[in-house]
């Protein structure tokens, strides 16, 4: 009877996700697209990359020692970070879904305040393209300070996302809180060694333990990408508090795991501006206490149920694209594109009973929906 519920919830769940990628597309019809190819037919010639400084302008001049120290704290960013976003070449057939998946892939890389491409006809069927961007000031001083349960809490926090123009990230943070002391930092790079590949690496130092999280992935950068995956690790040992008036009756040693390496590919070719696209791939995960009280003290019935769960996972997903721009929402002249296109996704884990790890059978479903509307008087609303 199990197995039969499953096959059940798995067919429900395909014609609920056919509906949102067949009905919920047609709310999409006409919606208006951004143009920068003159003509079906023509090509891209020069491509030029044009880099902006975070206090260059053309509409007046800053005063000397402000540009200088600003460049100091941060140098324009490299024209081979700029470059390597690029999802067309020269000869290429000029393409505007690649063009308009350019301008956002680096605007979601989050150290530009401004980018744009533009077109401009060369001769013939060519078209050269300008890659303008502005730099957005990506260093990052956070502090904070209060008095919580009789004990002073703070929390520092330095970053920089673009460090010395290069595109990558480095974090460093010191915690302090009425349970645990934390000292952390943290690396990412969303081209790791010129790749497609995304890396993030974070370690904490915790007072009562410690917490570590590695990824390796490669995400869809447009919606006629092949192929993506991703490898991820995270492990959290630290402790678990029960109070009572304030004073600790109960402590567990908690040990978090979670790890999954997956892969997933394009169904098919993209039909304009949507796709369907498939994954599977293998999670663990395990959630475990043990008693940290000495001497110990009687179960009162407040230790958490533990969880280990193993097994292989499918999925399938509907994506399609159908982006706006909005300006200032979180900065003065920061544009943001928002998707008010269809996402619907669907997958199954069957996880397995393994004596030796002590993990449990168990079948997961999982499903989820987004898409988002045009407001009268410009308004949009997004929901998932």
């Amino acid at each position: 009877m199990r197995i039969g519920r499953s096959r059940l919830c798995v067919g429900l769940a395909a014609v609920v996700l056919w509906g949102a990628g067949s009905c919920l597309l047609s709310a999409q019809d006409g919606a208006p697209q951004a143009s920068y190819c003159p003509s079906a037919d023509a090509r891209i010639g020069r491509i030029t990359v044009e880099r902006i400084g975070v206090f260059e302008s053309g509409a007046g001049e800053t005063a000397r020692w402000i540009a200088s120290g600003a460049k100091a704290l941060h140098p324009r960013t490299r024209e081979v970070v700029v470059r390597r976003e690029l999802l067309f070449q020269t000869g290429d057939r000029c393409d505007n879904e690649a063009l308009g998946q350019t301008e956002r892939n680096l605007r979601a890389l989050g150290f530009f305040r401004h980018v744009e491409i533009l077109t401009q006809p060369a001769g013939g069927r060519d078209v050269d393209v300008l890659v303008r961007v502005r730099d957005a000031f990506t260093l990052r001083l956070n502090a904070g300070y209060k008095r919580e349960g009789g004990t002073d809490t703070w929390d520092a926090k330095v970053g920089e996302t673009n460090v010395a123009g290069l595109g990558f990230g480095l974090w460093l943070r010191r915690t302090r809180n009425f349970e645990r002391g934390l000292s952390g930092i943290a690396f990412s790079d969303p081209r790791f060694l010129g790749t497609r590949e995304r890396l993030a690496v974070a370690y904490d130092h915790r007072s009562d333990g410690h917490a570590i999280q590695m990824s390796l992935a490669r995400p869809f950068h447009s919606v006629d990408a092949r192929w993506s995956h991703d490898l991820l690790y995270s492990e959290t040992r630290d402790r678990l508090r029960l109070y009572d008036g304030g004073a600790v009756t109960q402590k567990w040693e908690r040990r978090s795991i979670d790890a999954s390496i997956g892969a997933a590919v394009r169904l098919g070719a993209p039909t304009g501006n949507h796709a369907w696209r498939a994954s599977v791939g293998y999670r663990y995960r395990t959630r475990e206490y043990f008693d940290a009280m000495r001497p110990p003290v009687p179960d009162f019935g407040g230790q958490p149920t533990p969880r280990l769960l193993s097994g292989p996972f499918a999925g399938i997903r509907f994506v399609s694209h159908r982006y706006i721009e909005r300006t200032g929402l979180v900065e003065p002249d920061r544009v943001l594109d928002l998707n008010l296109g269809v996402a619907a996704d669907f997958s199954v884990m069957a996880a397995h009973r393994v004596r030796a790890f002590g993990t449990q059978a168990l079948t997961v479903l999982s499903g989820g929906a987004s898409r988002g509307w045009h407001l009268p008087g410009g308004g949009v609303a997004l929901s998932s």
